[in-house]
């Protein structure tokens, strides 16, 4: 094998290899812009309705920066129920994922 195919070959092994990494990497950001949010609506709803001592957007804020996602949205209702926004950024562009939860009409 001559070297100009030798070199070719590394070059699209090394080309193939980032472009898997960076899919990768986008991948992991995005389970972790919806972790956050999950995360975040359930210790925001938990604060509402009085099981966690503190305000509920602020805790939620507190859990999403903790995945490394940012709180772009946060709802509480009459009932304590909560529904969470949260974003995230990929080389893609920006990821936003969200969830909601709450006591709902289990009373």
């Amino acid at each position: 094998m001559s070297t100009v195919g030798s070199v070719s070959i590394i070059a699209i092994t090394v080309a193939m290899g980032s472009a898997v990494l960076t899919a990768a990497g986008a991948a992991v950001t995005v389970h972790k812009t919806a972790v956050a949010a999950d995360s975040a609506a359930l210790a925001a709803a938990e604060a509402a309705t009085g099981w966690i001592h503190a305000d509920p957007c602020e805790i939620a804020a507190q859990v999403a920066a903790a995945y490394g996602a940012e709180l772009r949205s946060c709802e509480i209702d009459e009932l304590g129920d909560s529904r969470i926004k949260t974003s995230g950024r990929t080389v893609f562009g920006e990821v936003i994922r969200e969830s909601h939860a709450g006591l709902g009409d289990n009373l």
